[in-house]
C-alpha cells in the first residue's frame, strides 16, 4: 500500500473502521455487537455504510478489498 495514495477505506469514520476491521477479521455482526456495545441495528447500519462507501455489493468483496490493498 502506497502511503501518498488515497484508498477508499480512508474515508471511514473511526466507528466504522472499527467495524470494517472486525468484519475482514471474520466477526459476525452478533459479535462485533457485543464486542463493541452496539445495538445489532447500529452494525448492521455500519455494515451498510461501509459496503456503500466503498462502493462493494457483499462482505465477499469487502474480503477481497481488504485482501487486494493488503489489510489482511
Amino acid at each position: 500500500m502506497d502511503k501518498n495514495q488515497f484508498y477508499p477505506h480512508q474515508q471511514l469514520s473511526k466507528r466504522e473502521t472499527l467495524v470494517f476491521l472486525d468484519l475482514i477479521k471474520g466477526k459476525t455482526s452478533k459479535e462485533i455487537s457485543k464486542e463493541r456495545e452496539l445495538a445489532a441495528s447500529t452494525v448492521g447500519t455500519y455494515k451498510k455504510r461501509i459496503l456503500q462507501k466503498l462502493s462493494l455489493g457483499s462482505e465477499r468483496e469487502l474480503i477481497e478489498y481488504a485482501v487486494r490493498n493488503g489489510l489482511f
